[in-house]
This record gives C-alpha cells, sequence and structure tokens, in this order.
C-alpha cells in the first residue's frame, strides 16, 4: 500500500522535477514548500527501512539535494518555507514551531541527518549543524514546541551505529538477521545492506571496499565509520547488535 501511495504521488504530484501540492481530478496546482519535500524525504526513508531496496535510497537522496537548491540559506542555515522558484515575496519565512504536525526544518534535520550518515555526506552534517545555531534562540525559550527538533538535535550527538550487511539476496542468514533488526527500535542506528559494497559505491562511497568472508553473509558493526571486526557468524553479529 505504501509503494501505491509513493507511485501515485510520483506520478501525479511530481512536474518536471518539481514538487506539487494539489491534485484533484487531473488538476495539479501549487509548488511544495519545505513541509512537503521533509515529509517526502520521510516517506523515502521509512521505504527503504520497510523494504532494504536501494531505490528508495537513491530518490531520498536526490530529493535531498533538491531540497538544499530550493529552500537552503546559505547565509545563517535552515531551510525556508518557499522555495527559490515561488512568488517573490519580501520576506522569506522559516517555519520551526512543532504543532500537530511536526515543522519542516524539524522533519528535515531529523530526515537528512540520518541520510547524510548513510551516504557519508560530511558537508550536509556540518551545514545541517547551523540549523542548531540558527534556530537556538526558539528552541531553547519554549522546548516543549520544539519536540521534534530536539529529536533531531539527540539523534545528532546520541551514541550511534552504522552496520552493514553484504550478502546474496535472499540467503537465509541475511534475511534473518535483517528481519530481527526491523523488530528492534534502535533510532539511532542506521542499516546499509547490499549484496558486495560495490553495489553500495554510488550511495554510500564509504562502503565500497567492504566484502563478503568466503561468499558468506558478513556484518560490519561501526561507530563513526570506524568498523569492528566483520562477523560471518549471524548468532554473534545479534549478540553484539542487541548485547552489547
Amino acid at each position: 500500500m505504501a509503494k501505491q501511495a509513493m507511485s501515485f504521488l510520483e506520478t501525479h504530484l511530481v512536474q518536471q522535477g518539481r514538487l506539487m501540492v494539489r491534485y484533484r481530478e487531473g488538476d495539479v496546482k501549487h509548488l511544495g514548500f519545505i513541509e512537503d519535500y521533509a515529509h517526502m524525504l520521510s516517506a523515502y526513508m521509512s521505504l527503504y527501512e520497510a523494504t532494504f531496496d536501494l531505490k528508495w535510497l537513491t530518490k531520498a537522496r536526490a530529493i535531498a539535494e533538491n531540497m538544499f537548491e530550493l529552500f537552503w540559506d546559505k547565509e545563517i542555515g535552515g531551510f525556508f518555507f518557499s522555495g527559490l522558484d515561488a512568488e517573490a515575496l519580501i520576506v522569506r519565512e522559516k517555519e520551526v514551531y512543532d504543532g500537530a504536525m511536526p515543522s519542516g526544518n524539524s522533519t528535515a534535520l531529523h530526515q537528512l541527518l540520518k541520510l547524510s550518515r548513510m551516504t557519508g555526506r560530511q558537508d550536509w552534517i556540518e551545514a545541517l549543524e547551523q540549523m542548531f545555531k540558527a534556530f537556538y534562540v526558539d528552541v531553547s525559550s519554549y522546548p516543549s514546541g520544539h519536540t521534534a527538533f530536539l529529536q533531531g538535535l539527540l539523534s545528532q550527538y546520541a551514541p550511534k551505529r552504522e552496520i552493514i550487511i553484504l550478502g546474496k539476496k535472499g540467503d537465509p542468514q541475511k534475511e534473518q538477521l535483517l528481519q530481527a533488526l526491523q523488530k528492534r527500535f534502535m533510532p539511532f542506528d542506521i542499516i546499509l545492506t547490499a549484496e558486495t559494497g560495490q553495489e553500495l559505491a554510488h550511495l554510500a562511497p564509504f562502503a565500497t571496499d567492504y566484502n563478503t568472508i568466503n561468499g558468506s553473509t558478513t556484518v560490519y558493526i561501526c561507530e563513526n565509520y570506524s568498523c569492528r571486526q566483520p562477523i560471518t557468524d549471524i548468532d554473534e553479529a545479534m549478540e553484539q547488535l542487541f548485547h552489547d
């Protein structure tokens, strides 16, 4: 159902590479705002985490690049509400208050920090850290009104790991581990999986040289991209992942 919903959005609400806001009976109107892009990015990230299909991660990276091009404030950081191609306004506003729905900046921060780690984009991480300064006064003066933004802040500074799982598609050991990971609440860890490191090269260059050992599913557990010895015993991998 999620894939069908995304297919509808991509078919009807993306025009010439630009995300739009409204679709009704074939009529499409209004350029998307930062919140639309941020939640679309969140959807792509969720689809990757549910399926581990790298195409969703590729699409997530593409929309992230568009977000920086259209909305990023190059002077002090943070995302403007409207894009560069929108109707010219006297002042381009930014929204960070989290109401019934998280703000575009809060959602963007949380998802982009995660995607930056998955793809090794240190330049994005450095840019996003500007947001902590740009919105410091707003957030610190009223923390309960910026809870989603604070989740992004927490995700940046909490202990976290990069988990890279390489092995043949359909391998029972690999599937067992992936299913176990999906059942766990591990909000600060990222998971990359493919058959080989080369398959990840275009998305996560730092993983290019990782290899399977003797053709077996191989697990790399890393912190700040510094990895332990690779593991081929899935029970040992789960012990380290879930009980360390």
